[in-house]
Parts: C-alpha cells; sequence; structure tokens
C-alpha cells in the first residue's frame, strides 16, 4: 500500500481514519498528522509539524522486541525501498509521558515527487485501557483496591529469592484493626467497610511506588518496602501515624479507630519474615503492640 497526494491535502487526508497517522519527510521531521493523532498523544498540529521529534513521540520495535533505530529504522528503509516495511510494534509517549505499544507499520508516501513516510498505529489504547482494567479486578481487593493476598504473596516469593541472590534489605509491616467486628456490631458494616477502605486510602496515601501494599486478612494489611533499613522503617510508621491522625480529624468516622502495628527488616533472611509477622500480630489480637 502507498499514497500518491498533492501538498493541498496532505494534512488532513486522513482526518476521518480511526487509526493515528503521523507523515514524516527524509529528515525525520513530522509535515502532517490526522486528528487520531492529536487526541491519542495529546500533541497539537503546532506543536510538532517540521520538527524533529520522531522519538520524542514514538518508538518502533520489530516483533522480537529489538528496537529499530538508526541504520534499521523502518522510515529510512521505506524510503529508499519505497515498500512499507514489515508489521512493527510501536511505542507511543503521549505529551503526559504516558506510553503506550500499540501494532503498526511503515507506509511510503508520493507527492509531489517528494517522498514521505506515513507511519501508522493502530488505535487500540481502548483495547488496552479494558485488559489492564480486567487484569487490575484479578489483582485487587475490590474494597480497598489494595493488592488481594494472594497475588501480595507472589510477589513477595519473587523478591525473597531476588534477595537470596543479590541481596539487599527490605522492610515488612503488617497492621490490624483492633475490634473491627465489636466495630461492625455496634455501627453497621457499611460503617465498618468505610474504616477499611479507609486505612487502605491512607497506606496508598504513605507508600512509595516501588512498595507494595496489600489487604490480608479482613481486617489486616500488609507493605513490602523497598531498601528501607531500621530507621527509615521506623520513619515510615511515622509518617502513616501521622496521616492516620490526620484522616480521623477530617473524616466522619462512627468511633476512634485504632491499629496494631510489627514491622520487621530483614536481608536475605526475607523468606520466613513473613510468617514471623504474621505470627505476632496474630499473638497480639486485641491487645495493643
Amino acid at each position: 500500500m502507498s499514497f500518491d497526494l498533492n501538498k493541498a491535502n496532505l494534512g488532513n487526508m486522513f482526518d476521518a481514519g480511526s487509526d493515528c497517522i503521523f507523515i514524516l519527510d527524509k529528515e525525520w521531521k513530522i509535515v502532517a498528522m490526522n486528528n487520531t493523532a492529536v487526541t491519542i498523544s495529546g500533541w497539537h498540529k503546532s506543536d510538532v509539524v517540521s520538527m524533529r521529534l520522531c522519538t520524542e513521540l514514538f518508538i518502533c520495535y520489530d516483533k522480537d522486541g529489538n528496537q529499530l533505530c538508526e541504520a534499521g529504522c523502518p522510515k529510512l528503509n521505506v524510503i529508499k525501498s519505497h515498500k512499507h516495511s514489515e508489521a512493527l510494534d510501536v511505542k507511543i509517549t503521549t505529551k503526559s509521558g504516558q506510553p503506550y505499544i500499540l501494532p503498526g507499520q511503515a507506509v511510503p508516501v508520493d507527492c509531489e515527487g517528494d517522498s514521505y513516510v506515513a507511519i501508522l498505529i493502530k488505535n487500540e489504547i481502548e483495547k488496552q485501557l479494558l485488559e489492564e482494567k480486567l487484569l487490575s479486578f484479578e489483582r485487587l481487593d475490590p474494597l480497598t483496591q489494595l493488592y488481594h493476598r494472594q497475588y501480595f504473596e507472589d510477589l513477595y516469593n519473587i523478591e525473597s529469592k531476588r534477595l537470596q541472590r543479590h541481596g539487599g534489605t527490605v522492610a515488612l509491616l503488617m497492621l490490624d484493626v483492633e475490634g473491627l467486628r465489636e466495630f461492625n456490631s455496634s455501627y453497621g458494616h457499611r460503617a465498618g467497610d468505610d474504616v477499611l477502605r479507609g486505612v487502605g486510602k491512607i497506606i496508598k496515601k504513605t507508600i512509595r511506588e516501588v512498595d507494595i501494599a496489600s489487604r490480608y486478612g479482613e481486617d489486616e494489611y500488609i507493605i513490602l518496602l523497598y531498601g528501607v533499613d531500621e530507621i527509615k522503617a521506623q520513619s515510615f510508621v511515622l509518617r502513616l501515624r501521622e496521616n492516620m491522625v490526620k484522616w480521623h480529624h477530617s473524616d466522619k468516622i462512627a468511633a476512634p479507630v485504632k491499629l496494631n502495628m510489627c514491622i520487621m527488616v530483614a536481608d536475605r533472611d526475607f523468606e520466613s519474615l513473613l510468617g514471623k509477622i504474621k505470627n505476632i500480630i496474630d499473638e497480639h489480637k486485641g491487645v495493643p503492640l
């Protein structure tokens, strides 16, 4: 497939298309883009036209995952051979920095004697977002939006093997809500759910992106903190308690909520840490630590 256009309609020929299209000249400058490309990328035509933003917007890969740049650039090969490329995977990065990997192809374009390349990128972002949403349902506890126990334990086992091979430190923090059953009896399960949801929200607010948090039982949570020593672990506990206090003061909670917390730090002996900390929490049910 190739296109033979004139310069008057080069910029708007593909505006009705549902796929994302960028047209580049021999110097890899973007000379046109369609409305779908604007919508997906977040870049306006005035931002990119005549600018060499190719690698900021998209990077092409072959089906084996090898990056196609420099001499292997599909745009260069298409202009030289005047034949469309093989199917590509294209990582397109939006103006906000969000990356998507989508199927695409490089196609030759003739325009009044000049050679151009059209990068056609399939608009499958909605499909990707749906798949990510379905995957999150499999991983997340629906009430707290933290990972559920099984997925946390899978990640925990992977991290345990990594530490045994490469070393390093992690901290494991477990906490439970004191007297949740009595709270539910006095104020109702909906109020109890609000408490569990609120604690989960504060945990998500306090942890870093690299940390892993899970609802581990009916009234239990567990947090895995990467690269944390004893001092940093205690600092995290302090921030978590401060955020819990702020939550108490800002949200309407039927009664004060008390939490038991236990934190332990380990390196290569990480594998046995989960059982140890779980036993400590279980032994202190109803008795503040």
